[in-house]
């Protein structure tokens, strides 16, 4: 049976059809990968843009001590506890005993002088500890020849600079009875724009004989 011209002109037709059917699927198919996100060449150069964005400059931390001064203090402080928020800014004889926290150079003049959780005068903080016996210490930076007389005994027997932080010319950290000393303070200019506090200590023995009366 002879096919006639029509049917002969649908098959062609559906056939051209099909054609344009699968070729407009691919296409949409390659468009819906490609607007997933921007082109590779877009994307390394949005993260190259966020890279070289400069950052804000943080602030220092806050380090009122040098490391080193601070690495002798850890040493020194076996068995004692820091001062609690509550107790901080009592005078000695009103704190618990086996603490330590921050106080000013007037611990060397004052007997009874306040003590505080954090170093308030920064680097000019001398610490403070007192005792499982309640003796009340003070902790400072002295030379070498200072460290080996105070390392046998923390009564200050001769004239003694102690500092409040480790330096060039006080790189060893002692506890000295703060009671046993007394002096005024100065601050020594560091490079750098630091500062270090110093005490220039007396014994209180021999001031307390300075006026009393020979021996025959």
């Amino acid at each position: 049976m002879a096919q006639r011209w029509y049917e002969k002109a649908t098959v062609q037709a559906a056939i051209v059809a099909g054609v344009f059917l699968v070729g407009a699927t691919i296409i949409g198919l390659q468009r819906r990968d490609t607007s997933v996100g921007p082109p590779a060449s877009d994307s390394t150069a949005q993260h190259s843009a966020i890279d070289e964005t400069p950052q804000p400059k943080q602030p220092p931390a806050d380090a009122p001590y040098s490391q080193l001064g601070l690495t002798e203090r850890t040493r020194l402080r076996t068995g004692l506890r820091t001062l609690t928020v509550a107790e901080s800014g009592r005078v000695a004889s009103k704190l618990p005993s086996s603490i330590y926290g921050y106080a000013h150079s007037s611990i060397f003049r004052e007997r009874d002088t306040e003590i505080h959780r954090v170093p308030t005068y920064g680097r000019l903080s001398f610490e403070a500890q007192k005792t499982a016996d309640g003796v009340v210490l003070a902790l400072g930076f002295v030379n070498l020849d200072a460290q080996r007389t105070l390392s046998l005994n923390r009564n200050v027997t001769v004239p003694t600079t102690l500092y409040s932080d480790y330096w060039d010319e006080a790189k060893y950290a002692v506890l000295v009875i703060a009671s046993s000393c007394n002096g005024k303070s100065r601050v020594v200019d560091l490079d750098g724009g630091s500062h270090v506090n110093a005490v220039d200590c007396e014994p209180v023995a021999s001031k307390t004989q300075k006026g009393a009366p020979r021996a025959p």
